[in-house]
């Protein structure tokens, strides 16, 4: 990668282009064959560094040096690059010129899509208040505008709600009357996306996140979770931590309360390693830095509320990589029960990980693409849904193709999703 190439877009096409060549190569997940991964790899440790230094109050924190292209993608993939502009525009931390000017573009364009997507949340769910439905906001939507210095430092790609199934055709009826096209992702648990119109076929760049990049309305019917290993995580049952919120005036929308918000955003982070961006720990750091301070966040609840859903293995990893990024953040006991509760290969996985490292996009071992596997039923199951079995629970379409690539992948120590 060579020259400003951070500051380019390009057609829809062209990028999907990437997209088809990582996965013929069996690294489905890694985009920039043009740049060496040691540079983006310590781009992100130094992006994970200068974190580590504004957690730990340092006062006149300075991103390390690094090729303004590296660095562009290294803020793209772990989500960081609107902060580190917002940061860099108010002067809490500094970097060289080239690299600044690099950030202030990955802000302007998420300051820019962040309106319309707050916009789209407001329109969206007072619609839903008319017809007496009260929508819960999850995840980015509620965290960018509660926990965030700024809306825009915090990009997504979709806006998420849960809205329970007995209202869940009525909701959707008023989907389609906004124009919006469904697409079924997974019936059980109940999910889909709801694309809006003239949505452009892939992102416009892949350096940052661009004002036009795709979105969508991420609707869940449950706020249980499936692991490819069979477990099932029950956040049904912590549904009454859930309150309405002034952010969204007159909209009727809620938001989670502690320790509820706490327990969804640490599961979605330890989830799968794909999800264990710098952002999503910063994220969880936030959240519960604000709430512990404002007393809202009781840990006694936080481990009942973990030991509800199924168990404190399920926040281990999250709880690790965050307390690496911002040290003190979560109790060690808090941590002791959670290692109690993991698997050994889990602990062994996140034992040899580090915040900046835990992000696979290049290489998924084994030990971590089955690291929620206690026991050789559980692996199979594992091994049948993700070569066998789509995410609705039918036969691939593209079947032995699709076998065919991810077990040559496997062979080759490539193995992603």
């Amino acid at each position: 990668m060579t020259g400003a190439a951070w500051k380019n877009t390009a057609l829809p096409h062209a990028v999907l282009k990437r997209f088809a060549r990582a996965r013929r190569h069996g690294y489905a997940a890694w985009l920039w064959p043009d740049l060496p991964v040691e540079d983006w790899r310590a781009a992100v440790e130094a992006i994970a560094d200068l974190v580590r230094r504004v957690f730990a109050g340092d006062k006149n924190p300075v991103l390390a040096s690094g090729h303004p292209n590296a660095m562009s993608v290294a803020g793209y993939t772990s989500g960081m690059g609107p902060l580190l502009g917002l940061w860099m525009e108010h002067g809490a931390v500094r970097a060289e010129k080239a690299i600044a000017e690099c950030f202030a573009l990955h802000l302007l364009h998420n300051r820019l899509r962040m309106e319309r997507l707050s916009r789209v949340a407001r329109e969206v769910t007072a619609k839903l208040r008319e017809a007496g439905i009260a929508p819960l906001v999850l995840k980015g939507m509620h965290t960018a505008l509660r926990y965030f210095p700024e809306p825009a430092a915090r990009p997504m790609s979709d806006i998420d709600l849960f809205i329970p199934m007995p209202s869940m055709h009525e909701a959707e009826r008023i989907f389609s009357g906004l124009g919006f096209r469904r697409m079924l992702r997974t019936r059980s648990p109940y999910a889909c996306d709801w694309i809006p119109p003239a949505q452009p076929q892939g992102p416009r760049t892949l350096t940052f996140v661009h004002e036009d990049d795709p979105w969508s309305i991420d609707v869940l019917g449950s706020l249980d979770k499936r692991l490819a290993t069979g477990h099932f995580l029950k956040f049904a049952n912590l549904l009454p931590g859930a309150e309405y919120d002034d952010w969204l005036p007159d909209t009727g929308a809620r938001v989670m309360q502690q320790p509820l918000l706490a327990l969804y955003l640490a599961v979605h982070v330890s989830q799968t390693l794909l999800n264990a961006t710098l952002l999503r720990i910063l994220e969880l750091a936030l959240v519960v830095r604000r709430d512990t301070a404002e007393g809202t966040l009781d840990w006694n609840a936080f481990v009942r509320g973990a030991a509800t859903i199924g168990g404190a293995r399920f926040v281990y990893p999250a709880l690790i990589f965050t307390n690496q990024l911002a040290p003190g953040t979560i109790p060690g006991e808090v941590i002791a029960e959670a290692a109690a509760d993991a698997p050994k290969n889990l602990r062994r996985v996140v034992g040899r990980l580090t915040v900046a490292s835990a992000q696979p996009l290049r290489r998924h071992s084994l030990s971590e693409r089955f690291m929620w596997a206690s026991s050789t039923p559980e692996s199979l199951r594992q091994v049948a849904s993700e070569l066998f079995v789509d995410g609705q629970g039918r036969p691939p379409g593209e079947s032995m193709y699709r076998i065919g690539s991810k077990l040559w992948a496997l062979g080759r120590g490539r193995f992603s999703p």
